[in-house]
């Protein structure tokens, strides 16, 4: 964790292009390190300014993982004058409860039981828990548990599996048990 302390205002330049702009610098060169981009995040957290860098790798990522990409990146977002304001640049994990967005979350989980939210109803329901089918051309296939809230624990489980796009989800978690 650094603070930065960029030189050139950024004149009124709103968030969301401060992590579109950080998030094409950004995502090529985690990619180009061996790592996967996950997102840019721009925040204001106990009234300090964050620039973080969301980072994934299969078995999950470590301290000296994010190092090597803070060096690689560290300059040139600084070079970018694009925040007129102190802020402390950090790169990490999304965490173990991260939601699932791109495709090669949804392989990289597959068999994994997850939680769905859905933008539309599917069957008359937004929300569902299931297991992660993997991904194909034709959508993200997840075995939803079609049991209604409510219905008695002891009976068969009702699944049906469900083809989605990427864009019907809100958001969807895996589900993370211990023990």
């Amino acid at each position: 964790m650094k603070k930065k302390s960029a030189e050139v205002p950024d004149a009124g330049i709103p968030d969301a292009r401060i992590i579109a702009t950080v998030a094409e610098i950004a995502s090529p060169v985690v990619e180009n390190l061996g790592f996967d981009y996950i997102a840019t995040e721009y925040v204001i957290e106990d009234g300090e300014h964050y620039l973080r860098i969301l980072a994934d790798k299969t078995g999950g990522i470590t301290i000296d993982d994010c190092s090597i990409i803070s060096e690689a990146l560290d300059n040139m977002i600084e070079n970018t004058g694009l925040i007129d304001r102190n802020y402390i640049f950090e790169v990490s994990s999304p965490g173990i409860d991260r939601p699932l967005k791109t495709a090669r979350d949804f392989e990289r989980y597959k068999g994994q039981k997850v939680e769905v939210v859905l933008k539309e109803p599917y069957d008359g329901r937004t929300e569902y828990t299931g297991e992660l089918a993997g991904h194909t051309d034709g959508g993200i296939g997840i075995i939803l548990d079609t049991k209604p809230a409510g219905k008695a624990a002891n009976k068969e489980k009702e699944e049906k599996i469900g083809i989605f796009n990427i864009d019907d989800f809100e958001t969807v978690k895996r589900i993370i048990s211990f023990g």
